[in-house]
């Protein structure tokens, strides 16, 4: 079996399952059919090799093996490294990252860990929890490419911005960092990814969809503006709206199931 030579691994809530789906219908590119491996945030130990590979069959003429994990994209922590893992264990894959405004990926996490329980139901949501670290944490990108860069300096940047802006203009960019010609037709990628949203309404009928209060939007773009203004250096990319004011203030409402869709896939990527 082929190692993988293509890793996802960012960020969370960013398009990364409609990227995933998409990749796969080339045929230069051998994605899993499971998402999410979490291959390398295992401890050693409780790593099987063999297991892993099985995911990526040989198939001729393919150029890739993908794997996708967003929370791969981390800093060291408890002594772990998954950067320098990941490079021990499989040389120089390909590494490509996309980012969403961490404001939107943290109301978007905020969600989903309410749809599971983690969290308590509020139609509102207030203040920076700490009850779940990674909440803010996986949105420090600054901070996080920089130590990935260091490892893999060739690492690929995309924006959640531009899936929603044009989705085959994208695929195409993507296409062409791996050194592939775009084989994907705009039918084919003309979709939602991540039905559990439909689940998540199915589950819970009576909620008001949760929105983010003014005031803690405006702490986020506080506490993420010097990780938004490094990764703006690192990538050259112009992200200044994603530190403008507050939007004026939305109302919590009772959705209907597409309404729920929309907001929870940030559109229809």
């Amino acid at each position: 079996m082929p190692a993988p030579n293509l890793l996802l691994v960012g960020c969370q809530k960013s398009g990364t399952t409609w990227t995933h789906i998409s990749l796969r219908k080339s045929r230069h590119i051998v994605a899993t059919n499971e998402k999410e491996l979490h291959f390398f945030t295992k401890p050693e130990t409780e790593r099987d090799w063999d297991a892993y590979l099985a995911h990526f069959p040989a198939r001729d003429g393919a150029s890739y093996y993908m794997e996708t994990t967003p929370n791969y994209f981390q800093l060291p922590s408890d002594g772990r490294d998954i950067a320098t893992e990941i490079k021990a264990a499989l040389g120089h894959p390909t590494i490509m990252a996309i980012f969403r405004n961490p404001v939107e990926r943290y109301e978007s996490a905020y969600i989903h860990h309410m749809d599971k329980g983690r969290l308590p139901y509020s139609a509102t949501i207030r203040g920076l929890t700490t009850e779940i670290p990674s909440m803010l944490d996986y949105g420090r990108y600054g901070s996080i490419l920089r130590h990935w860069k260091k490892v893999f300096p060739d690492i690929g940047t995309f924006f959640y911005d531009d899936i929603q802006a044009d989705k085959m203009r994208f695929l195409t960019g993507m296409m062409a960092f791996l050194g592939l010609q775009n084989d994907l037709m705009a039918k084919a990628v003309d979709f939602r990814a991540n039905d559990k949203t439909i689940k998540v309404k199915e589950r819970h009928a009576d909620w008001k969809m949760p929105v983010l209060e003014p005031e803690t939007a405006d702490q986020l773009r506080d506490y993420y503006r010097d990780e938004v203004l490094e990764l703006q250096d690192l990538t050259g990319r112009d992200l200044s709206h994603w530190l403008a004011p507050a939007p004026e203030v939305k109302t919590a409402s009772v959705i209907g199931l597409s309404g729920y869709v929309r907001r929870m896939m940030g559109g229809r990527a």
